[in-house]
Order: C-alpha cells, then structure tokens, then sequence
C-alpha cells in the first residue's frame, strides 16, 4: 500500500483517466472514498459510491449443510502475492499436523503462484491433502462443500469470496 500510495506515477495516472469526461471513479465504501477523494486532491462527491452486491437467492436455495466424512478447509484466491498462498499453504500444513491428517484442503484459483504452491505443499509431504483446482466457474458449490474458509492475504477491504463464503 506505502508503493502504491506514494508513488506519483499511479496518483498521477489515475488524475489523467479522470479528465476524461466519461469515466468515472467509484468506490465500495464511505471511507475508500474520503482516502481516495483525499489521495487524488479532488472533491469526494466527484467519486460515486458503488456496494458489493449479491442476489443471495442462490446462495439460500443451495444452502443445505453438506456433511463432509473429515473437515474440507478450502479458499478462492488468485495466486498472486498479496494473496499469500505460501502461508496459506504453511497454516494448511499445521492443521494438517495438529489434525494428524484427518482434513482436507481445496484450492480453487489460478495465477503464476500456483505452481510454487503445489511445489511447497508437496515439500512439506501433504500434497496429495490437498486439491488444487484451478479456475473453478461453481464457487458458489464449492464454498458450501467448505467446513471452514481460510484466507491468508496481507491486504484486502472486503473480499467478495469472504462475503460469498459467509453466505454459504
């Protein structure tokens, strides 16, 4: 965020796409607006507020408890570094541990991390606990098929998958 934030060329870059008259910046929350409106030195009524949204109907009718035999700890994530999937591989590999292998753990993603991923599980000898799915099109199944749902990034506002995941 310090990069980011500090670093005139995005702050500069985002003021140029702005004098457009056709685009328009918007944010997901009161205050992602009062420090984008700050960061860019522009008025907040300039940055349209736009809430994560979610017809939960489908979430409801495919809501019936799955009893799984052993635990399923599982995420959604692209695997990028931000999202951390060495730690999250890392705490998959301690609970596996602390479970003495009885849980299992689904990877749903894709990104240029993953092969590092599966590399590192099948260093720390638990590989083959874990799926590692790739690009999944049925997350809304797969997040039901989930006892638990662990998410490792270092910097998220609010993840569309927590709030998915929260409704399964």
């Amino acid at each position: 965020p310090k990069y980011y934030f500090n670093n005139r060329f995005v702050r500069e870059s985002y003021r140029l796409v702005l004098s457009f008259p056709t685009v328009e910046l918007c944010h997901n929350s009161e205050q992602g607006i009062k420090d984008y409106a700050n960061w860019l030195s522009i008025e907040p009524d300039r940055i349209k507020l736009l809430r994560n949204g979610f017809d939960l109907k489908e979430s409801s009718m495919l809501r019936c408890r799955m009893h799984n035999v052993i635990p399923i700890v599982g995420s959604v994530f692209r695997f990028v570094e931000v999202k951390r999937p060495e730690l999250w591989i890392r705490t998959a590999f301690e609970l596996h541990r602390l479970m003495q292998g009885k849980v299992r753990f689904v990877l749903a993603g894709d990104g240029p991390l993953m092969s590092e991923a599966i590399r590192l599980a099948d260093e720390l000898g638990f590989g083959s606990s874990i799926d590692f799915l790739g690009y999944h099109d049925d997350v809304l199944n797969l997040l039901n098929s989930f006892d638990i749902f662990l998410l490792t990034s270092s910097v998220e506002g609010l993840p569309n998958v927590v709030i998915e995941a929260q409704s399964m």
